[in-house]
């Protein structure tokens, strides 16, 4: 049932006596109207004459019960030169914002009348109708998730909230998520416009903050900062990208321990990224369940790309897969005995010289498929021994 419908005469007749009041408030230079939600025991009250629930007034603040027929009354005569506005959706949706010229702030909070979440339409409207660069969204009112996927828009949420849509900013009160902040951005430079909103804001020690691409369910992409202790995670970028970003935290790296995700390729700045974090704790993960010093994996790149210079172009697959097999095989089998992964991992195998079969097959298929052979380890096992091999395919005219 429409309550306000079913008994509009009656509210109409209690705020009967108050509209001169109601008058005097709207002509006023910064204008806050908050919604009065009565329930069904106000509105029965009404017919005993009861009828404070539906208005309150001070000198900073009217509070009413938003019907049709205050809506039309507050249309009317709402100062139209006004500087600010603190308001229920359901007026923001009614206003004209443009015949607001002189508007400089803009708040709007959840009136219940109409819907609790703002929708694309509604920040379009304000976007269009007025030159705003950022608004307030208060008492609970939420973006609706239509906004929230768009790629228009990025944010930071949390502890704290501060959002942008086609480049106008949006702040709430919102209640936070004790403990944590989540940026969804599109590209390095919004990511760079929030670690500047978030470098004066007082973040608690023990908060961890994730970013995210656009894409916010790929959590491939994503970097984590946990500040209590003191580790950063930073996956899917590439070198250059890293660096960025670590520039952009403006973070003392001496008391971090940063873990990058990254592919196991050559990259452009390699040697003047690993010059300029050579005495950080910064360790690179390519794949392989072992962490790899940014040194150890630049080295290891330059290794792999020398012994790949020593194959020409001009060898069909199969001489290419004997020339490398070759290569593999100057190194001689040995057995770490400090810790079995310098024998097995790549990295580590040509940082300490060690190397046993899951080595040897590891470094061949890697150096194969780099050069476009399909090359795939496996591992075979008799009598309690296991035992890593190649397994190549070879299309070869020649």
């Amino acid at each position: 049932m429409n309550l306000d419908k079913y008994f509009e005469e009656d509210i109409i007749k209690s705020l009967s006596g108050k509209m001169d009041e109601v008058k005097n408030f709207l002509k006023k230079d910064n204008i806050k109207i908050t919604p009065i939600y009565p329930d069904i025991d106000d509105f029965l009250n009404l017919k005993s004459g009861i009828h404070k629930s539906f208005y309150e007034i001070s000198d900073d603040e009217l509070k009413i019960y938003v019907n049709d027929e205050m809506i039309g009354i507050i249309k009317e005569y709402i100062n139209k030169n006004a500087l600010s506005l603190d308001l229920p959706e359901t007026l923001t949706e009614n206003l004209d914002l443009k015949e607001f010229k002189n508007l400089k702030s803009l708040s709007i909070n959840n009136d219940s009348y109409s819907h609790d979440y703002m929708t694309l339409d509604a920040l379009d409207k304000i976007i269009n109708e007025t030159n705003l660069k950022s608004i307030n969204i208060t008492n609970g009112y939420q973006l609706d998730k239509e906004v929230s996927g768009n790629k228009k828009y990025s944010s930071v949420f949390g502890i704290l909230f501060h959002a942008n849509y086609d480049g106008l900013n949006i702040e709430s009160d919102s209640e936070s998520i004790i403990g944590s902040i989540n940026i969804k951005c599109n590209n390095l430079d919004e990511l760079k416009n929030y670690i500047n909103y978030l470098k004066d804001k007082d973040i608690p020690q023990d908060c961890t903050i994730s970013i995210r691409d656009k894409d916010y369910n790929d959590i491939m992409s994503q970097i984590s900062i946990d500040n209590e202790r003191k580790k950063i995670s930073i996956q899917k970028h590439d070198i250059k990208e890293i660096d960025t970003i670590l520039s952009m935290l403006d973070i003392n790296l001496d008391e971090y321990k940063v873990n990058a995700r990254i592919e196991n390729k050559t990259y452009d700045g390699m040697d003047e990224f690993t010059k300029k974090y050579n005495d950080k704790n910064i360790f690179f993960n390519y794949g392989v369940p072992v962490e790899t010093s940014s040194k150890d994996f630049a080295n290891m790149r330059h290794t792999i790309d020398y012994f790949k210079s020593l194959v020409p172009d001009s060898l069909s697959p199969f001489e290419k897969t004997m020339q490398l097999y070759d290569i593999v095989k100057t190194f001689e089998y040995n057995e770490s005995s400090k810790d079995t992964d310098d024998s097995r991992y790549i990295s580590n195998i040509f940082k300490t010289g060690n190397i046993v079969c899951v080595g040897y097959s590891s470094l061949l298929s890697m150096l194969l498929k780099e050069e476009g052979i399909k090359a795939s380890n496996i591992s075979i096992s008799s009598s309690g021994y296991g035992h890593a091999r190649v397994l190549v395919k070879i299309d070869d005219n020649k």
